[in-house]
């Protein structure tokens, strides 16, 4: 039998927001964060799979910044934020306008 899942600390969900928004703050400073996107949504366009996609965003992060120690999560965060916030247009990245 699995054990049951715990629910993270109220300190855990304050450290993680806190985390995300100062990615955030990043990427909104001189549109790093549409390049960041941008880059995520060229590959995924190109026929990229979604994890090189991300890499490609990833060194995109790391051309931008070489004071970001993990990329991949600045990447993540504002690639998923993104997705989130502004779905219709994130999705119309495809060939020919069509949905992944």
């Amino acid at each position: 039998m699995s054990e049951p899942q715990t629910s993270p600390s109220s300190d855990d969900v304050a450290v993680e927001w806190e985390r995300t928004q100062t990615i955030l703050a990043w990427g909104r400073r001189e549109g790093r964060l549409q390049k960041v996107v941008q880059e995520y949504r060229f590959g995924r366009r190109q026929g990229d799979s979604s994890e090189q996609a991300y890499a490609w965003a990833a060194r995109r992060v790391a051309s931008l910044d070489a004071s970001i120690a993990d990329p991949e999560t600045h990447a993540g965060v504002l690639i998923q934020w993104m997705e989130r916030e502004h779905r219709e247009w994130f999705w119309r990245c495809c060939r020919d306008h069509h949905v992944l």
